[in-house]
């Protein structure tokens, strides 16, 4: 009855972008700057604005089509602009007058950047600086040319670790994997010759252990469980902000 007419249908990929947070930064390096975050952005009108309600918002590193995907146990943070704003304030944060928190007499201002010529991350970005503005956080937006932002040897700012957010995508694999982006030895220094791409700088004991478990075992239904553990402490440290596959 449709002869001639093309019908699309439109899949979750295994891309997932995120924010990393730079863990040595004097605000973000507290969970409660990360998790008012989280609690402020409507991850959900980015869905809807920039793509249209076609993909999902997600809460783990390892997306929700995936085998190693543990719902049950993913920490989860609603929209709550309220709830984002009582969490600076019990961080012992005050509202300035110009409408920004402080802390110590300092404002509240990250800069978060990304790459230029990208549409849908230069609307992503707008919507976060515009939603975080309402809970009182400063945000500067960055545009840099991708061979700039991703450069390596310690020539980018995701590589040295000079940025502060940042905002790209990882592609998943069939195999989680995970060391190679959150695992404490792979945080990129001078030392290591800025090699690995733990750019947040995430160092937590019980998630290295983990993680090093999780990639020795070989048995799938016994390596579930172990990453299902792994995320959920992720997702309680949340070193990163996930927005969306």
């Amino acid at each position: 009855a449709n002869a001639g007419v093309i019908k699309p249908y439109y899949t979750p990929a295994m891309v997932w972008e995120h924010v990393d947070f730079n863990l040595d930064n004097e605000f973000l390096k507290d969970a409660n700057v990360r998790k008012a975050i989280a609690q402020g952005v409507d991850r959900q009108s980015i869905v809807d604005k920039v793509l249209y309600g076609k993909t999902q918002v997600i809460h783990s590193w390892i997306t929700p089509n995936h085998w190693a995907y543990s719902d049950t146990v993913v920490a989860k943070y609603a929209f709550n602009k309220e709830e984002a704003k009582n969490r600076l304030e019990q961080a012992g944060f005050t509202m300035g007058s110009a409408g920004y928190y402080e802390k110590g007499g300092k404002r509240l201002k990250l800069k978060l950047t990304t790459t230029a010529a990208n549409k849908p991350r230069e609307l992503t970005t707008q919507i976060i600086q515009a939603n975080l503005k309402e809970v009182g956080i400063e945000v500067e937006l960055e545009y840099m040319p991708s061979r700039q932002f991703f450069a390596t040897e310690g020539k980018g700012p995701l590589n040295a670790r000079t940025f502060e957010m940042g905002l790209y995508a990882w592609v998943a694999g069939d195999d989680p994997g995970g060391m190679d982006i959150y695992h404490s030895s792979n945080i990129p220094s001078a030392a290591n010759a800025y090699a690995g791409q733990n750019t947040p700088g995430y160092k937590n004991p019980t998630n290295d252990d983990l993680l090093v478990k999780a990639n020795a075992e070989l048995d799938e239904a016994k390596r579930k469980p172990i990453y299902a553990e792994q995320q959920k402490v992720w997702t309680e440290d949340l070193p990163v902000l996930p927005l969306y596959q």
